[in-house]
């Protein structure tokens, strides 16, 4: 609807200059990718700023009764609420005009709510909302200038073509056949957000990449030092057993040393018991 009041606006201001016909212009407005995309944006920046609208409408509407409620017996600029509704819109505009605010304390504290509210908060707000949409709509700028053309393509077939002509096989055929860019089908939704939005998604998108790696590299690095870990243990007990292995042997060795020792003593013990016995003997029988 707003696209056919801006459009219908446009032709008709060039119409009456006699610089084009209205059918005309709509025709090159609509077929060129730039101004169809443009009309596009407009309408969907207006469809944006209705909510906003009505909120800053009621704003400056309940500012414009409390300002004529205090000063319709002062000054002339509030001498009705439609006097006041204007004077409050020139407000917003910037233009104080020639009114004394400061009469009352009660409408000077009025105006620095109105002020504050609607020409601070508001407007920025508003430079936001068609900033955003503004960058959304231009991230779809060839998708708005084919839908737009589809659109005219659709408004012509309507006004333009008869019951026979829509009847056509040839122009009207059961089946129609589409080209399909290859990798068409798997677009981001990226494309159909602001640019803000798209930065963040793609921050988000590396950041859990580089999580991905970073976990995969430390799992790599957890399995090496588990692996060399685990060659370290099997040399560690490789040594000890090596190490159990000599200590027995040592131990045997000197057990094998003592017994012997153990034995040439005892056995010269005993030769020496046998030898005494002999002497002791041999005295006796003498």
């Amino acid at each position: 609807m707003v696209r056919h009041l801006l459009v219908a606006s446009l032709a008709g201001a060039l119409g009456a200059c006699g610089l084009a016909p209205a059918a005309d212009l709509r025709l090159f407005q609509t077929g060129f990718d730039k101004l169809s995309s443009l009309v596009s944006t407009l309408r969907s920046i207006m469809h944006e700023m209705k909510n906003f609208l009505l909120l800053m409408s009621t704003v400056i509407f309940l500012t414009s009764l409390a300002l004529t409620l205090q000063l319709s017996h002062i000054d002339p600029a509030y001498d009705s609420l439609s006097t006041g509704t204007l004077t409050a819109y020139q407000l917003m505009l910037g233009n104080f005009g020639s009114v004394d605010y400061s009469a009352s304390s009660q409408v000077l504290t009025y105006l620095l709510l109105f002020t504050l509210l609607v020409n601070i908060v508001l407007l920025n707000t508003l430079i936001a909302i068609i900033s955003e949409r503004f960058e959304k709509e231009l991230e779809k700028a060839r998708e708005s200038a084919a839908l737009e053309r589809a659109l005219l393509v659709l408004e012509i077939e309507e006004l333009h073509l008869s019951d026979a002509q829509r009847r056509r096989a040839d122009w009207f055929p059961a089946w129609l056949h589409a080209l399909k860019r290859a990798g068409a089908g798997e677009r981001s939704s990226d494309e159909w957000s602001g640019r803000v939005k798209a930065i963040k998604n793609d921050i988000h998108a590396k950041a859990e990449a580089t999580q991905r790696a970073v976990a995969a590299e430390a799992k790599a690095i957890e399995k090496k030092l588990s692996a060399k870990l685990s060659a370290m243990q099997g040399e560690m007990s490789a040594m000890q057993g090596e190490i159990l292995k000599d200590v027995k042997e040592e131990m045997r060795k000197q057990m094998s040393k003592q017994m012997t020792e153990l034995v040439e003593m005892v056995g010269s013990t005993s030769t020496s018991k046998v030898t005494m016995g002999r002497a002791s003997s041999a005295s006796s029988t003498r």
